[in-house]
């Protein structure tokens, strides 16, 4: 049942870190963190591993890496499987990617390229017609810096085609209004583009090869270290009374700064079909809980896209201290399946009606609609604080508590790198109440 809720959803920076303070003197906090802790750090978001796995899928089938291949080599068997290019020559970086799709983007003779993939859904006539322009619908050709956004966006269709394909013709359609506001100016917000299922995509590429999903992960860690929010949710171990984190990173970037800062504690990946631990080990010590798994044996697959069944509602709930206030932290709510366990700990009644359950910290940019709905529904027990920069906000909350900087065996930037509080701004039509989206709008917005 959803809670009516009679206040106001959002409360200012001060207040919420007058409620932290206040909640911390009497009851434990357990901080719920997602990708965007890590992001200062280089280790991508959801968002950016989509765009990576997009192009990645995008590459393989039009052969932009044929000059690699050794001449005898029968280029289609890495269509059928993907997994034995990845398995043949690993996984390219970031910027390894883009630069040999921009080259790709810039070869001779790539309309003859895209005319071969007439026969894929949308195919390369889309292509074609994003790239080199489309005069039915009076559309200029793609400036060149968006054109690897039609690249990851044709492969998204063709993903989202294979599971769903009444889906395909509203998702083009979207683009396509994409694009007139891009260069024509029409309509007054940015139409939402398809965001993608990076399991999904993860999938198709590794075709169950677990060593291949490690491998990506592990890779995309290589060289990164923990971020000024890792270190300051260290700092505040002891004064917030941290016993319990969970966590849906695949990085070890917390794990290393609790360990730098000699903080006592036991790590659990929840990977693949393990189960949650059990209460007794989770209190014995403090715990860090990676519930997607970590960069070996991630979740990945079905069981990550289910709905979250009542058992894993219900284990979660167990795990958590009794009256505890949940910090949800650089998690944007838009996985279907964490969001469902988050409603069921807003809505416990353990703490009381009137008692404040969770104070999620909401990032800079428009509000995810799955997480404007969540607010509603669970009223009173949740409150939403906008900052702009997770670090610089715990760097607050630790002066709140000691008045100055924090004593550490590792050396750390002193000054914020960013304003704490999101400027404010006259409101446009992108930050006014909107509508409930439509059914075209939500599948151009889906995360399965």
């Amino acid at each position: 049942m959803s809670h009516v809720s009679n206040k106001r959803l959002d409360v200012s920076l001060s207040e919420a870190v007058d409620e932290i303070i206040t909640s911390a003197s009497h009851r434990p906090i357990v901080p719920f963190l997602g990708a965007g802790l890590s992001y200062s750090s280089g280790f991508p978001t959801i968002g950016g591993v989509i765009q990576y796995l997009a192009k990645m899928d995008f590459a393989i089938e039009f052969d932009v890496f044929e000059h690699r291949y050794p001449q005898d080599s029968q280029t289609g068997i890495y269509k059928e499987h993907p997994s034995r290019f990845v398995e043949d020559f690993g996984w390219p970086s970031v910027g390894e990617l883009n630069t040999e799709l921009w080259n790709w983007l810039s070869s001779k003779g790539l309309q003859d390229k895209l005319h071969n993939h007439l026969s894929d859904p949308d195919g390369g006539r889309q292509l074609e017609l994003d790239i080199y322009g489309d005069k039915d619908e009076k559309l200029p050709p793609l400036a060149f810096r968006d054109r690897q956004r039609a690249l990851v966006q044709w492969s998204l269709r063709r993903d989202l085609a294979g599971r769903d394909s009444g889906a395909t013709s509203s998702v083009l359609q979207q683009w396509n209004r994409w694009k007139k506001w891009r260069y024509q100016g029409e309509y007054d917000t940015q139409p939402a583009l398809l965001y993608g299922d990076w399991e999904a995509l993860l999938d198709r590429l590794c075709e169950g090869n677990s060593n291949l999903v490690d491998s990506l992960f592990t890779s995309f860690a290589k060289g990164r270290t923990p971020t000024l929010a890792h270190r300051h949710l260290a700092f505040l171990h002891d004064k917030l009374g941290i016993p319990l984190a969970f966590t849906t990173n695949f990085d070890s970037f917390l794990e290393q700064a609790f360990q730098e800062e000699e903080i006592d504690h036991r790590v659990f990946d929840v990977h693949r079909d393990a189960t949650l631990p059990s209460p007794s080990l989770i209190n014995a010590q403090t715990s860090i809980v990676k519930l997607h798994g970590s960069s070996y044996g991630l979740r990945v697959g079905e069981r990550l896209r289910n709905a979250a069944d009542s058992n894993t509602r219900d284990d979660m709930l167990r795990l958590l201290p009794p009256e505890s206030l949940i910090l949800v932290i650089g998690f944007s709510g838009g996985e279907r399946r964490m969001l469902q366990v988050l409603k069921e700990i807003a809505l416990a009644t353990s703490t009381g009606e009137s008692e404040l359950r969770m104070i999620w910290l909401e990032g800079p940019g428009s509000r995810n609609p799955m997480l404007q709905q969540f607010a509603h529904e669970v009223g009173n027990a949740v409150k939403l604080a906008r900052i702009s920069d997770i670090s610089t906000f715990l760097q607050q909350l630790l002066f709140e508590f000691s008045g100055g900087y924090q004593a550490s065996p590792i050396p750390y930037p002193a000054l914020p790198g960013r304003p704490v509080v999101v400027p404010s701004a006259p409101k446009s039509n992108a930050e006014k109440p909107q509508a409930p989206p439509t059914e075209e709008e939500k599948v151009a917005q889906k995360v399965v």
